[in-house]
């Protein structure tokens, strides 16, 4: 496993899932890259993090900033060689093959693609209650036009993907340090594989060739802030302070009405007509236990930018034209709002690395 035994200070950037939602954690981070090139910080975002972790939404989005360029023929090959900007001979960094705006714009043209209900999505209410709501060929093929047949370990920075295992039942960590040959496009879709959106993601370990089962890692970790924590203790044991930069996809909060609690069935909890509310209180509770932890922890900074709307989520799957430019204004305005987190974040972790 790659260690850096010399870090004191390590930079984590954590994104939450939540489906077209996204759209929010990837346009701070534009305002936060522009806020590097206002002080100077000339160098792609992965190279600033010694950590990058991502869950859901938030996986694609770390596997698109640390995904090399295939038609880079400098490309090292080994995770010792790509982390060498950590040293303090630092060459020039390589560039990523996506830029934000790049992954900004597959959101806002390619989402009614990966969010396709396919030749099923014509059945009655009653028959699609018991499939999945959506198609996963389309993401599964856009997922091969991004990601090709690179690997997880050729990221570009240190990376981790939450997933959750269902045949070990236990969450699962895509890991980019440990020489694993898992495929970028297999970890994402891993990633993404929500219950009652997509269908379980089977993918066969590159190591034992055991078929394993997984389902987004949401269920486990909407937040991966909490395991990129536990991850860097790791990865960077000399460390004293690990500094938080955790994005959230306005969407964290939920609560229903008692009213409509005294009604609520089985099926009211898991229908995707209603946004799947159990999977909304997972997330939820998994948000508040990150907050509480995190914020206790003596030697963590925790930089938080969730945008929450209060008691009534976004949907993650509401890809009309309406619903995306809503949630462009509603990103813009919460970078705006958190522009004193975005500056200090920027002056006093990332200016002197």
């Amino acid at each position: 496993m790659f260690r850096t035994k010399g870090n004191k200070e390590v930079t984590i950037l954590s994104l939450d899932g939540g489906g077209i939602r996204g759209i929010i954690p990837i346009t701070v981070l534009i305002a936060l890259q522009k806020e590097m090139v206002r002080l100077g910080i000339d160098r792609p975002l992965y190279s600033c993090f010694d950590l990058i972790a991502g869950t859901s939404t938030g996986a694609l989005i770390a596997l698109g900033l640390c995904a090399p360029d295939p038609e880079n023929p400098e490309m090292p090959r080994e995770p010792e060689q790509r982390f060498s900007f950590r040293r303090k001979h630092k060459p020039p960094p390589l560039l990523p093959a996506m830029t934000l705006e790049s992954i900004l714009d597959l959101y806002e043209h390619r989402s009614p693609d990966i969010f396709s209900k396919g030749p099923l999505g014509q059945l009655g209410a009653v028959t699609r209650m018991f499939m999945e709501k959506y198609d996963e060929h389309s993401l599964t093929e856009i997922l091969q036009e991004i990601y090709g047949s690179m690997t997880i370990n050729e990221a570009l920075a240190p990376l981790i993907i939450t997933a959750y295992e269902c045949t070990r039942g236990e969450p699962f960590l895509f890991r980019s340090y440990r020489g694993s040959q898992y495929l970028m496009k297999d970890a994402a879709r891993a990633a993404t594989a929500a219950p009652t959106y997509f269908s379980p993601a089977f993918i066969t370990d590159p190591e034992t060739g055991k078929e394993l089962c997984f389902i987004d890692g949401g269920v486990a970790a909407n937040n991966p802030s909490l395991y990129a924590y536990l991850e860097a203790k790791q990865l960077y044991p000399q460390a004293e302070k690990f500094h938080i930069f955790s994005i959230g996809t306005a969407g964290s909060l939920f609560a229903l009405p008692m009213q409509g609690l005294r009604r609520m069935g089985i099926l009211d909890w898991i229908s995707p007509a209603k946004g799947v509310p159990l999977l909304h209180v997972y997330t939820s509770g998994q948000y508040h236990t990150a907050e509480h932890v995190m914020k206790t922890l003596p030697e963590v900074t925790y930089h938080r930018i969730a945008g929450n709307k209060g008691k009534h989520p976004v949907p993650m799957d509401d890809v009309s034209k309406g619903n995306i430019l809503r949630l462009k204004r509603a990103a813009q305005y919460i970078a705006r709002s958190h522009e004193d987190v975005i500056q200090n974040y920027c002056r006093n972790y990332l200016l002197s690395r």
